[in-house]
This record gives structure tokens, sequence and C-alpha cells, in this order.
């Protein structure tokens, strides 16, 4: 009878054991499996060597049996955005000793290859320590940025300032197995007294911007006058030498007039010469006469002397 009720314990102790390790050994089979969602990779680590597996796996998104005491690293595959603003501005100086306040946002993306992960791991840790590292670099890429400038060429250079923090964060990244998609230099906040100087500096420039405009205007209404002068000069020129050019015309067409009547004349003059059969001298005489006889007809006085001599048609 006791050895009966022995023989049951033994058995209930045996079941409970059996029990245990197939609970147990459900357990560990169910903890050697792990997951990864599609935006991300992992790295095996192993627990009992303390280290990541020399597996030279790099496992992508899916389920995976690790095996006991192994778990993943996991790191993202998508785009990560910092932003830094507001109370989290970064707080830096001008070459000139100016107190500025940077909003600055940046995307980076970690290098997917094994090699560049492995030493990621070593060098920073897991993501979260890895993300702190970064924003940490970006921090003193920007105060260092900036203390080779001054106050106004936050506002006048910008794009050259952004420009040089977007290089200078960029080889940073790239040595700490980071890529760079882009950087903002969002918002500059100096202290108010260089507000007020800036305001005063805006005001003379838009003043000098004033005074250059009417130059330009005083200059392009100077030149307007000067080619309409010169048009108008021009066109007198053109007036007058139509105008002289016309009298010459003229003049050629009386000129030849002219001559046409004399030569008449002549010709007239020596048929009556021939037909009286006069002497030169009494020709010349005959001329007097008819040019006396043609200006009194025309109601026009003439004085003239009578040649000397003896002629013809005075007989």
């Amino acid at each position: 009878m006791g050895m009966g009720g022995d023989g049951g314990t033994f058995i209930m102790a045996g079941g409970c054991v059996c029990c245990v390790a197939l609970i147990t050994i459900i357990t560990l089979i169910a903890t050697s499996f792990s997951t990864l969602e599609a935006n991300q990779v992992g790295l095996r680590y192993d627990s009992v060597a303390v280290q990541v597996a020399n597996d030279g796996t790099l496992f992508a998104a899916g389920v995976h049996f690790l095996g006991v005491g192994h778990w993943f690293i996991v790191y993202p595959t998508t785009q990560q955005s910092v932003k830094f603003q507001g109370s989290e501005a970064i707080q830096a100086r001008t070459r000139n000793g100016l107190e500025v306040s940077l909003d600055v946002s940046f995307n980076f993306r970690l290098k997917r290859s094994l090699t560049d992960l492995v030493e990621l791991y070593y060098d920073f840790g897991e993501m979260e320590e890895v993300a702190t590292v970064y924003n940490r670099i970006a921090r003193n890429v920007v105060r260092t940025s900036a203390s080779r400038y001054d106050a106004f060429a936050f506002f006048f250079n910008r794009t050259q300032v952004e420009t040089e923090m977007t290089l200078s964060l960029r080889s940073q990244l790239d040595k700490t197995h980071g890529l760079l998609d882009s950087f903002q230099l969002l918002d500059v906040t100096l202290p108010s007294r260089f507000s007020e100087a800036r305001v005063k500096q805006l005001n003379a420039v838009q003043e000098k911007e004033a005074a250059a405009n009417e130059k330009r205007v005083a200059q392009i209404s100077a030149d307007t006058r000067i080619n309409q002068t010169s048009i108008e000069v021009e066109a007198i020129i053109i007036t007058a030498n139509k105008e002289a050019q016309q009298q010459r015309i003229a003049a050629a067409a009386d000129i030849n007039q002219l001559q046409r009547r004399t030569a008449a004349e002549a010709a007239g003059f020596r048929k009556i010469k021939d037909e009286l059969n006069l002497s030169p001298v009494d020709t010349l005489g005959y001329v007097y006469v008819d040019a006396l006889q043609e200006a009194r007809s025309n109601g026009k006085p003439i004085t003239m002397r009578v040649p000397a001599g003896k002629y013809k048609f005075f007989e």
C-alpha cells in the first residue's frame, strides 16, 4: 500500500518534469524565431559569444530561425528625418562672435552593405545610439560652419552657408556609414540689436538701389533726348539736301533754257547779219537796239550809251 503511493507520487513528479521540459523546449524554439519588417534589415547577434554572428549574412524582411540565444540587431532601410527647431534649435556663434539660433533639418539613410552595418554596430551600437551620434555630428557640423561666416552672411549669402553645411555633413556621415539625402537651413535668429542694425542696412541698400534706379531713369531719358535730337538733325539735313538738290536741278534747267535761248538768238542774229549783209560792228548795234525795244515793250525803262561809230541801221 505504501509502495503504491510512492509509485504514484513518482509518476506525478515525472509528468511534471516532462511538462516543464516540454514547455521549456517550446519556449526556446519559439524564441529562436525572429521577424523583420519590410523596411528593416538585421544582423544576427550571438548572446553566448557576445558578438555579431560571423556568418556573412545580412537578413532581410521575413521570419527567420536564429537559434537559442540569438536575436536581431535591427536597422531601418528607409529615410530617416531629423529636425532641430524651436527649443531644440542649434545654438552657435558667428565669426564676429554673435550668438545665432539655427533651425535646420536633414534626411539620411544608412549604408546597406553587411560590412558597413557591422562596423556601424561596433562603432556606435543599435539604431537608437546611431541616431544620437548622428544628431551630435549634425550639431557640431552646423556650429563649425556657422563660425566661418559673419552674421550678415546668413541673410545675404544664405545659400552659400547652407551649401557648406550640406557638404560638411555629407562628408561626416559618409565616414560613419551614413548617406545624407538632403539638408535645409530653415531659419536664422540673431540678437534683437543685430536685427535692428540689419533693418537699417536693408533700408540703406533700398535707398541706394532707388538712387541707382533714378540715375538709370535719368540716363535713359537723356539718351532718349539725344537720340531724338539726332533724329531731328538727320531729318533737317535730309530735307536741306533734298531742297538743295531741287534747287540744283532747277538752276540746271534754267541754265539749259538760257543756253538754248541764247543759241536761238545768236542763230537769229547771224541770219539777219547774213541777209542784211551787216558788218560785225553793225550787227552789234542791231543787238543793242533789239534789246532796247524788248525792254520798252516790257515797260522797263533802259538807259544805255550808243556806241561810237556809224551804223547802217541808224541811217
